[in-house]
């Protein structure tokens, strides 16, 4: 008897294609963008985040989503590649990083599945189990336990305190000993009893069988490892650079505030951001560039919080800078206008709505 089928293959085929070309669209759209000239990027998509003649920061709402440009341009590549050595150096850093960890877990992981596999030990389940329960634990439970064998071992400062630990990672070893029991025993029986020893019917048998295995593990722990960001601050310290990291909490937020003057403590915080008397946007961001640091600033309901990450060595700079911004923050007047306009649409909106307006009035009072 045969199953009855809903829909026919060439409608599923046509879903899948449907739902491909969806999740694809983001990939082709950035590889086709990307040899755009900066003018047509500009007339297609508008001056995202791009500073104006004022200073002063915003979205285009005006997008025009463009797959094949007008002309081809390698002026970004070409600026990327070979104009922006502070980029190169950090990307083959990275490389130098990634690569050892991601064949060395593909050699060790595949070794210790064929062993958890093949081994008929009594311990081999605790051990196992062991594995498993050191894969889901999170990197900053570990992280302690990996520093202080650093330490011991005087890999700290060295790029071996980060490519140990990540050859060893039992995720790898975990999905390979899984995989590799799926081979039937009669294959490995029969190989064994034509005379192969315990080296060839790894390398003959199971690491064949386990090729699509071992593509998604190289996968998952290149994107894993290219994205890792404690394991570089933790174990590769300067001694010479301690990092600082300053919060300011001010009571200011727009619970303080009047309705007339609600949304003001937004717009300092933007404002400080975009710079103050003795510097604009571009220049605070060179200034903290040059240092290595990073400032952000949040408006909330009750506090104004400031917050500033960087080497300790830039303390009293980090103090002058957060002085000459709450002191002396720079308001562009275009963007009062806008901020003004917007408090008071938002006002007009509370008004037309009761229960807001009811809300914005007892959140002082409680």
């Amino acid at each position: 008897m045969k199953k009855k089928r809903y829909f026919s293959r060439g409608m599923l085929t046509l879903l899948a294609a449907v739902f491909a070309f969806l999740f694809l669209m983001p990939t082709v759209l950035t590889i086709t963008n990307s040899f755009m000239a900066q003018s047509e990027i500009t007339a297609n998509y508008g001056q995202v985040f791009a500073s104006g003649t004022s200073g002063s920061s915003y979205i285009s709402k005006v997008i025009n989503l463009k797959f094949i440009p007008d002309k081809v341009s390698f002026t970004q590549y070409i600026t990327v590649l070979l104009k922006s050595p502070e980029y190169l150096l950090k990307f083959w850093n990275a490389v130098i990083l990634v690569a050892p960890i991601v064949v060395g877990q593909l050699l060790v992981a595949s070794l210790a599945a064929y062993g958890f596999t093949r081994w008929r030990g009594k311990i081999r389940d605790t051990i196992f189990f062991a594995y498993v329960i050191l894969m889901l634990m999170p990197y900053q439970v570990t992280l302690v336990p990996n520093y202080l064998v650093s330490d011991w071992l005087g890999l700290l400062n060295t790029r071996w305190a980060i490519i140990l630990p990540g050859i060893f990672a039992p995720f790898s070893v975990f999905l390979l000993t899984k995989f590799m029991r799926r081979i039937p025993v009669s294959l490995i029986e029969s190989a064994k009893l034509d005379g192969a020893n315990e080296w060839h019917v790894f390398w003959d048998i199971c690491l064949p069988q386990c090729r699509s295995a071992l593509y998604s593990v190289a996968i998952l722990v290149f994107i894993d490892y290219w994205n890792m960001v404690e394991q570089p601050l933790i174990l590769l310290p300067d001694a010479t650079v301690p990092y600082a990291a300053v919060q300011l909490s001010f009571p200011g937020g727009n619970a303080l505030l009047a309705a007339e003057n609600q949304g003001l403590a937004g717009l300092t915080a933007r404002t400080l951001t975009d710079g103050c008397a003795d510097l604009d946007a571009q220049g605070v961001e060179r200034w903290l560039a040059q240092r290595a640091a990073s400032l952000d600033a949040s408006a909330g309901l009750q506090t104004f919080t400031v917050s500033l990450t960087g080497p300790a060595r830039f303390n009293a700079d980090y103090f002058a800078l957060l002085q000459d911004l709450l002191t002396k923050p720079r308001f562009e007047e275009q963007e009062v206008r806008r901020e003004v306009s917007d408090m008071l649409s938002d006002l007009r909106q509370r008004a037309d709505r009761p229960t807001g307006l009811l809300f914005s009035r007892l959140n002082p009072f409680l």
